[in-house]
């Protein structure tokens, strides 16, 4: 999981997020925090397996950016649905008015 909207902070990649398959995401390797011009060896994790080891056991905090595309919504609320019950995740961030109309319509 990545929270900005390019992958250089965090791998000194110079790409961004929305343009970067999910393959090549999980290749990349992150920044050690403590020293930025080493890698820790760790990769970001995907979405699926975040919700595989933490849904259900903790209330989950998702922001989604404003740049994330029509779609985003929609994919998240997919992977939520298959991954753990409704009210164990709160939604924010500029998306949340989105999310909000596919809750309605998925009642």
């Amino acid at each position: 999981v990545i929270h900005d909207d390019d992958l250089e902070r965090m791998t000194g990649v110079n790409a961004k997020v929305s343009e970067t398959r999910s393959e090549e995401l999980i290749r990349l390797k992150l920044r050690d925090p403590l020293e930025p011009n080493r890698t820790s060896g760790e990769s970001p994790v995907p979405l699926s397996q975040l919700l595989l080891e933490f849904g259900g056991k903790t209330l989950l905090w998702l922001e989604m950016k404003p740049d994330g595309g029509a779609g985003l919504p929609r994919k998240v609320g997919d992977l939520l649905d298959r991954h753990i019950d409704r009210g164990r995740c709160v939604i924010a961030g500029a998306r949340s008015q989105a999310w909000r109309q596919r809750q309605t319509q998925s009642q």
